[in-house]
């Protein structure tokens, strides 16, 4: 079977859509192609033949039109000719329908909570951003149906997208376990936060909290915007904060292994469901498959589901700087009980919450 991957909003080595979903879908014979928009040459990686769509990186402007209609995208779309296409982006659902109309399988890839999201739009006057939320609604209730087969990260999204489709599924974006890295009792006492820095992540509370903690230093390992680097380099605390742009993955995991836990509080915004959280998110699940306890939002998926059910790291509210000092503290005065939550992580990961234990029931689907 050929299956194409569609998207203008994630990169070509996105670890959900290309080393979760293409390479598990190309390992047992099925023939796959992703068409992504990044302006990159042409490559083939584990049999997975990747091609750019367009000369340049779409704006997000560009990728909003999109939603009018994407005739170019369309017609290379169509050239491709597969039994099953699977778009992963919402600026494409227009391109699905049209995919749809002209008899193709068709797989709607919900990354992200959308209806909530577009409610919290920065650069949208609220007012226009809640009727777009409406309006996305009045399109679910009306076309979702159509497709045949929506997937998405989390156990309570799945239970939202299904007021509107039968044929909603859970394929989450857990950790492939390729052997158990080994936990260092050698540690510094650094946190860390590795990953793009969103507004969202409270980078000015997590620093606030280091005034707290003397003997703490943070490693922020990932894409930030300038503005807010800027902010964040004038507060006390900075002096013992090292920002490190990408690095490989090898070079990632030694800064791990040198991290007494790592920190993910975001806030209670519509992306991550508010406080219910969603699971969603890369972070949590690599820092517990390094042996790291996590210090992470009180959500109350990731509290009930994660942190008190394997005993592996400490909720905070977000936005709480005393609370978030007092978790980095804690970790500190309690090292050997850390090495234990980092263990308890890693066993979380291997008994739960790993790509291979959902990978044979994703790759069903596509038998439907």
């Amino acid at each position: 079977m050929k299956i194409c991957h569609l998207t203008v909003a994630h990169g070509r080595y996105d670890a959900r859509i290309l080393k979760r979903e293409c390479y598990s879908l190309k390992k047992v014979g099925h023939e796959v192609i992703l068409l992504c928009a990044d302006n990159k040459p042409d490559e083939v990686l584990n049999g997975v033949r990747i091609v750019s769509w367009g000369k340049k990186t779409l704006s997000k402007f560009q990728r909003a039109k999109l939603l009018l209609f994407p005739r170019r995208l369309a017609k290379d779309a169509l050239k491709q000719n597969a039994d099953i296409y699977q778009f992963h982006d919402l600026e494409l659902i227009v391109l699905g329908l049209y995919l749809k109309k002209r008899g193709k399988k068709v797989i709607f890839d919900a990354h992200e909570n959308w209806e909530a999201y577009i409610t919290e739009i920065n650069f949208l006057p609220k007012f226009l951003s809640k009727i777009l939320s409406k309006r996305l609604t009045f399109f679910y209730k009306k076309h979702l149906n159509d497709f045949d087969a929506i997937f998405t990260v989390s156990p309570n999204m799945v239970s939202n997208l299904k007021q509107y489709s039968d044929q909603v599924y859970f394929v989450p974006n857990y950790p492939i376990i390729n052997h158990l890295h080994k936990i260092s009792q050698q540690k510094d006492q650094t946190f860390i936060y590795a990953g793009t820095v969103y507004e969202m992540s409270n980078q000015k509370q997590i620093l606030q909290a280091l005034t707290r903690v003397p003997a703490a230093k943070y490693t922020i390992v990932g894409k930030i915007n300038p503005e807010l680097k800027k902010q964040l380099q004038t507060m006390p605390a900075s002096k013992r904060v090292t920002f490190i742009d990408w690095v490989s993955k090898t070079d990632l995991d030694q800064y791990y292994s040198k991290a007494l836990a790592g920190l993910v509080v975001f806030d209670y915004v519509g992306i991550c469901c508010y406080t219910e959280g969603q699971l969603g998110s890369n972070k949590i699940f690599e820092y517990m498959d390094m042996g790291l306890p996590v210090i992470c939002t009180d959500f109350r998926l990731w509290k009930e589901l994660i942190i008190d059910k394997y005993h592996c790291g400490i909720c905070v509210p977000p936005g709480d700087s005393k609370a978030i000092a007092q978790a980095m503290q804690y970790i500190i005065d309690h090292k050997d009980e850390a090495y234990q939550m980092g263990k308890n992580g890693q066993k979380a990961i291997s008994e739960e919450f790993n790509w291979g234990k959902y990978e044979k029931e994703f790759l069903l689907r596509y038998n439907d």
